[in-house]
């Protein structure tokens, strides 16, 4: 999908519109001040989006030049190493409540 979502899943850009309304499971902010949203994925995700069967959760941000970027976590350890390698620091990790 060209622009904003280019080279995203399609799911990306449905989960971006979560995080416009408020909708994410956690926001955390990491060593640079980007804003990373997590959002736990439900049933009714997997009946969407069918390549998100073997996750857990998906993490969302945007770069300074309005571009969306997603990663997906299979486990709540798999999300907290990929939080850590964006340079979220402990003390907002230890505060999750996923």
């Amino acid at each position: 999908m060209p622009g904003k979502f280019q080279g995203e899943p399609s799911y990306a850009e449905f989960f971006y519109d979560l995080a416009m309304d408020g909708d994410q499971t956690e926001t955390f902010v990491d060593s640079f001040g980007v804003q990373i949203d997590v959002f736990r994925i439900e049933q009714e995700d997997y009946d969407k989006f069918q390549d998100l069967v073997n996750e857990e959760f998906i993490i969302l941000w945007e770069s300074d030049d309005g571009f969306v970027f997603s990663e997906v976590a299979s486990s709540e350890s798999d999300l907290i190493d990929t939080l850590e390698t964006m340079g979220v620091d402990d003390e907002q990790i230890d505060l999750m409540s996923l």
